[in-house]
């Protein structure tokens, strides 16, 4: 694994408070599940492999190339009501979450399905760019499979070996209601390799979900 925070000349942010809209699960069963797998990663004393707190993980809906402070009041107005009008014609969705995934830069638990996480990020991305503009947002790369990121490389990481073990654990899956999106100003802290946020507003989806619980593996 190599760092996520030097992957392209863009990596590191030039300041705080970067718009994302972001889905945030409850601080307990998919916490869990991350503890599960950071601990594992802890025991094998691994470096340069930052463990995301349970009160920050989350799901990246999309990210805007736009800061807090450069919105004016007009702005962050228009902004905020497109996307309260076009995330309440998504439907709220049900995720299932786990396991890891080792991809090159971070550790991830997966999530399914696909669709309506898409649908979700098209209704974003479309309301960013009537508010904010086209430029508001970079060009969609591929469709954005969901996940949540338990650990960032800050360096570099021999993985390899530690594969098996990270297969091994058994910490089921955590369904997860998505029924609201978070626009946030979050906060990167690459010495740490981390992410924290400030709440800006929240959107309901189209209708309300069910709790979140552990489906046995």
């Amino acid at each position: 694994m190599k760092s996520f925070f030097t992957r392209s000349p863009k990596a590191r942010w030039p300041k705080s408070g970067r718009l994302h809209i972001y889905a945030l699960p409850p601080d307990d069963d998919v916490a869990t599940m991350a503890a599960a797998y950071q601990d594992l990663l802890a025991a094998h004393a691994l470096t340069n492999l930052s463990r995301q707190p349970g009160r920050w993980l989350h799901l990246s809906v999309e990210r805007f190339n736009r800061y807090l402070d450069e919105l004016t009041d007009a702005q962050l107005a228009a902004v905020t009501a497109a996307l309260r009008q076009h995330i309440a014609t998504v439907p709220a969705f049900t995720l299932q979450i786990g396991p890891a995934l080792v991809a090159a830069h971070t550790i991830t638990l997966d999530a399914v399905p696909d669709q309506p996480w898409r649908d979700l990020r098209s209704a974003v991305r479309q309301a960013a760019a009537e508010a904010l503009g086209p430029d508001s947002i970079d060009p969609m790369a591929g469709h954005g499979r969901p996940h949540v990121t338990v650990s960032y490389a800050t360096g570099h990481v021999d993985i390899e070996p530690h594969l098996g073990a990270l297969n091994h654990v058994r910490a089921g899956r955590a369904t997860f209601p998505v029924t609201q999106a978070h626009l946030l100003a979050v906060h990167q802290h690459a010495d740490t390799g981390s992410y924290t946020w400030e709440p800006v507003d929240t959107f309901p989806l189209g209708y309300t979900g069910q709790q979140v619980g552990i489906v046995p593996s």
